[in-house]
């Protein structure tokens, strides 16, 4: 057993000390980048997972590792891998998390080739989703947070060039926000992280680096509007003289506010959060002694006193802690050993309950290709239940509660609305809610013998059942004059009570059903005459929202082409004298004025190919729908030629072209 010693002075002695097992090796074949905690097969023991790139060996490279926990506090010797979908040899991360919204922990993982989502499914991790790189800028890592305040967990994802894109979690899926582009500022090539560093209760981005003219070092805050766009950012300059290489986000002095520290290589700045939603200045930053180089930094509580404590990855071989004391300050550095030596990847430090005992572990990615644990050996802290997933507000079809305790292979108990509590298992899931109501959900863990009594309680309010509405054409696009059949089908609600109508840009709205929808459907067939955007609406009531579905099929207009009177007919062939002035004539159908048309002349090679003679220029309808155009100049004889007219498109009708016309002249 190996246990912390002081590098310079005590710490108070109202605060437990801390104290940790010599560290844990776990092969992992190749070197590796980042390191994650979360039980992502669903067995309440948490598991430990490590990416890799290739560094060492293809057989172990670019890969996902997962060591998963056992009831003794272990990890399995031997990990499952899973092989990344790329070919990029590139840093790779893993980010855990509730990405899918069932109450489960997944797994988001990132490499310059792009990113990919691993759901947890039957007790597995199974890919589910990928999201390939755009041009060259490659995912750095990524922040799982709810960045919409919509209870879901999503994703802010750090990108090399471009700053950072969102991710936000729709219907059990992860999708590119419209938000993106607000917060795509350059982040200086250093990864984005997410708190609330504003006080409104909405998630900021915050990240750290220099500037292109002073190169000083600098902290900028993109606070969180209340549209949900990323405004401005706040900019916290630091020393000339600081380089950072690592920053942490946490509550380092226990007042409910999180913090920042930057950290070089031989200070961490420790940035308060302030009442009014700034960050304290470098000025007034409580500076602490860091001794040996930082690579990377996590907040946490490393001695069971429910504090968070700065710890620091520096060059694997050690972690530096830093103790919150009860005043609410920072003591001295204290050491932990750890690995092997050389750099540890800023995304290779975690602290968390690995032997599943209440007390957090120090989990490090080491350059030497192991993954290294130091197990807490102080007194566990109490028993405690957490709500870990589900949102406060929710459909009747969707009630579903995630729960974690801080003990590994935790049993618990729910309670729903003041009833009794019986044995549940997380996710838990309700059905059969009346809908537009309100409800407290509580949970409490049990583990050997012991029973949390405080419980942990969620409020939620139950929506109204939300109807699923189909509404589809047989074809996507229509020729003018055909017919277009549409389908109409509502699911999941009790009401089929629809209206169903057409309308069209600027033009009129026509209902074309308005009724009690049958239990089959209903299936219109209509006239295609101009574009039209069909839109089914179901009407809310006590249990159901209103809905609405829309499809616009897009409907060519159609041109007729005709020429003037010829000399002769020769098969399909209009013959002219080749001093006549021929004259072409379009109609748009149905009939619109001030249409842009062009007519295009074609000649018929010796080799058989028809090339561009002569293109007109624009020729607008008139008030009937019909334009015309003249072919002026003597023609050459005996040569094939053929015209035809086509049309750009408008809002109401897609690009159309008319058949073609065959002329030949003569002497």
């Amino acid at each position: 057993m190996v246990v912390a010693s002081l590098t310079a002075g005590p710490a108070m002695a109202e605060v437990p000390p801390i104290s940790f097992t010599a560290p844990q090796s776990y092969e992992v074949g190749s070197i590796p980048d980042g390191t994650a905690i979360g039980d992502v097969n669903g067995d309440g023991w948490l598991d430990a997972l490590v990416t890799t790139s290739f560094h060492v060996d293809t057989d172990h490279g670019l890969s996902l590792f997962v060591f998963h926990g056992r009831p003794d506090g272990s990890l399995a010797d031997e990990p499952t891998q899973f092989r990344l979908p790329t070919e990029e040899t590139s840093p790779t991360s893993v980010a855990t998390g509730d990405f899918t919204g069932d109450g489960r922990t997944d797994a988001f993982v990132t490499s310059y080739g792009g990113s990919f989502l691993y759901r947890q499914h039957n007790h597995a991790l199974v890919l589910a989703q990928t999201f390939p790189k755009a041009y060259y800028y490659s995912h750095l890592n990524a922040e799982p947070a709810d960045l919409d305040s919509d209870g879901y967990t999503d994703v802010l994802l750090n990108t090399s060039h471009s700053g950072a894109l969102i991710l936000l979690q729709r219907s059990g899926k992860l999708v590119l926000s419209p938000l993106t582009p607000a917060v795509n500022r350059p982040l200086d090539g250093v990864r984005g992280q997410v708190a609330d560093l504003t006080g409104d209760g909405r998630p900021d981005v915050v990240a750290f680096g220099r500037g292109p003219a002073t190169l000083q070092s600098h902290v900028n805050v993109f606070p969180q509007l209340p549209d949900g766009r990323f405004g401005t950012p706040t900019t916290y300059l630091l020393a000339s003289s600081t380089y950072v290489t690592a920053m942490g986000l946490g509550d380092v002095n226990n007042d409910g506010r999180t913090d920042v520290v930057p950290v070089n290589d031989s200070q961490a700045i420790v940035m308060l959060q302030k009442p009014d939603g700034t960050l304290a200045s470098y000025n007034e930053a409580q500076l602490l002694t860091v001794q040996g180089y930082t690579d990377a930094v996590t907040v946490g509580d490393t001695n069971g006193d429910g504090r968070s404590d700065l710890v620091l990855g520096q060059d694997s071989t050690s972690i530096a802690i830093f103790l919150q004391q009860t005043d609410g300050t920072l003591g001295l550095q204290q050491n932990v050993r750890m690995g092997y030596g050389t750099h540890v990847d800023p995304r290779g430090l975690k602290v968390g309950d690995i032997s599943g005992d209440g007390l957090n572990d120090l989990v490090i990615s080491d350059a030497h290709g192991f993954l290294q644990v130091a197990r807490n050996l102080g007194t566990p802290p109490p028993l405690e239940t957490s709500i870990a997933s589900g949102p406060g507000s929710m459909r009747p079809s969707a009630v579903m509660f995630g729960l974690a305790a801080n003990r590994g292979g935790a049993a618990f108990e729910c309670s729903l609305d003041g009833a009794e509590y019986t044995s549940c298992t997380s996710p838990v899931a309700y059905a059969g809610l009346e809908p537009d109501t309100g409800h407290v959900f509580r949970a409490r863990a049990t583990w050997n013998g012991q029973t949390d009594t405080a419980a942990a309680e969620r409020s939620v309010h139950v929506g109204k059942f939300l109807p699923s509405i189909s509404l589809t054409t047989d074809r996507p696009q229509y020729r003018t004059g055909a017919t277009a059949r549409i389908r109409l089908q509502v699911s999941g609600s009790e009401t089929r009570r629809v209206r169903l109508i057409a309308s069209r840009l600027g033009g009129t709205v026509r209902v074309l059903f308005d009724g009690v929808l049958p239990s089959a459907g209903l299936t219109l067939d209509r006239t295609a005459t101009l574009t039209e955007t069909f839109t089914a609406q179901t009407l809310g009531d006590s249990r159901h929202d209103a809905a609405t579905a829309s499809v616009r099929p897009v409907v060519h207009a159609a041109l007729r082409i005709s020429a003037s009177r010829p000399v002769v007919h020769d098969g399909r062939f209009l013959v002219y004298r080749a001093s006549a002035d021929p004259v072409l004539r379009t109609q748009v159908i149905p009939a619109r004025a001030n249409l842009c048309l062009r007519f295009h002349l074609q000649r018929r090679e010796a080799s058989g190919v028809w090339r561009t003679a002569r293109t007109s220029t624009c020729q607008r309808t008139g008030s009937l729908g019909a334009a015309r155009w003249t072919l002026t100049g003597r023609q050459p004889t005996g040569d094939a030629f053929r015209v035809r007219a086509t049309f750009a498109g408008d809002n109401l009708n897609g690009s159309a072209a008319s058949s073609w016309i065959y002329l030949r002249f003569r002497r």
